[in-house]
């Protein structure tokens, strides 16, 4: 991945890679305002998303969404990024806080974290011992931006 310009994270992706699917399938009627546990996966693992080990999976709205699949580490994977964060944006704006558990190779989770760095009611959580821990608020990034 080309990330030397990181502007590209929010281009157009390429029409050649379809979209993750969405975990549930209906997104719809999904309730709006409180917190949402935001799984994004680019793995073969069974079982993703595993809306379960997140400490609040019962008071927090959870979805996912999944490249069932591992990338082939001679292609691209920009567009896999972008179509990540294209279909996540439109949950952000919906909800007070967010809870975001990544589940991919370290360079797209990278490129995610890129991506969402100026988002600050975003929460990046880690599995650890089967569980989701939350390690940090992209909160902290405004606090102490390099550019001030």
């Amino acid at each position: 991945m080309d990330l030397r310009e990181p502007r590209r994270l929010f281009h157009e992706p390429d029409t050649a890679i379809e979209p993750p699917k969405r975990v549930p399938d209906d997104w719809t009627n999904l309730p709006e305002g409180g917190k949402l546990i935001l799984h994004l996966g680019i793995t073969k693992r069974h079982p993703f998303p595993e809306f379960t080990a997140h400490p609040d999976h019962q008071t927090a709205v959870s979805v996912g969404l999944v490249y069932p699949f591992n990338l082939d580490p001679q292609k691209d994977w920009l567009g896999y990024v972008q179509r990540l964060y294209r279909e996540a944006r439109e949950l952000l704006g919906k909800y007070q806080q967010v809870d975001l558990c990544i589940v991919s190779p370290s360079p797209i989770a990278f490129a995610l974290g890129m991506a969402f760095s100026r988002t600050p009611k975003v929460t990046v959580c880690d599995y650890q011992n089967s569980k989701y821990v939350p390690v940090f608020s992209l909160s902290e990034i405004e606090k102490r931006l390099p550019f001030d």
